[in-house]
């Protein structure tokens, strides 16, 4: 009986870890979507795709980042302000 408690306590917690981490095991192949280029912290543009390349965008632009709201901003900078 102890062995069967335990077997059925690992599987289970082997199965929340599993679905926990799936997803992100999945990135290589099926990426979050982008808007097909990289932005460093200060709003510059330092890589741009076929797709971005074509509206018009390269690398060394910048993006307005004192025309966005603040809280927008905080979450582009990668600071979340409490309360949001």
């Amino acid at each position: 009986m102890t062995r069967i408690v335990r077997t059925a306590f690992i599987l289970t917690f082997t199965a929340i870890a599993m679905l926990m981490v799936g997803p992100d095991l999945m990135l290589p192949w099926h990426p979050y979507s982008t808007f097909g280029l990289s932005v460093d912290r200060y709003g510059t543009i330092v890589r741009v795709n076929r797709v971005a390349a074509t509206t018009g965008l390269r690398v060394g632009d910048r993006v307005e980042l004192k025309r966005l709201h603040p809280v927008e901003r905080a979450r582009y900078m990668g600071v979340v302000p409490q309360g949001s």
